[in-house]
């Protein structure tokens, strides 16, 4: 009777320190990790298709993507929006790149 009362303390602290699993705030969730993961895709389509692109950062909200950053001309920004809407998962394209040659 005492194991049996011991190992049932001991599984209620485990799973007290652990939280359960618990989560709040959804740090997480599946949709942040797939917009994290679905942000680092684009960002290395980016920079694999041409090295004016290593200034441009992806964010990624629910497919949506956000690019940031600059390039050197209209039509770069134009083809960095393509690639974006190429990759997996990429729902909506905002382009918000700056032109700086």
């Amino acid at each position: 009777m005492k194991q049996h009362l011991f190992c049932s303390a001991a599984i209620w602290i485990l799973l007290t320190i652990s939280g359960c699993g618990s989560n709040p705030q959804r740090t997480h969730s599946p949709d942040v990790l797939d917009d994290k993961v679905t942000a680092a895709r684009v960002e290395q389509a980016l920079r694999r298709s041409e090295p004016t692109f290593n200034h441009v950062a992806a964010r990624a909200e629910e497919g949506r993507v956000i690019l940031r950053g600059k390039v050197p001309s209209v039509e770069a920004k134009s083809r960095a929006e393509e690639i974006a809407r190429g990759v997996n998962r990429v729902k909506e394209v905002e382009n918000e790149l700056r032109i700086q040659p």
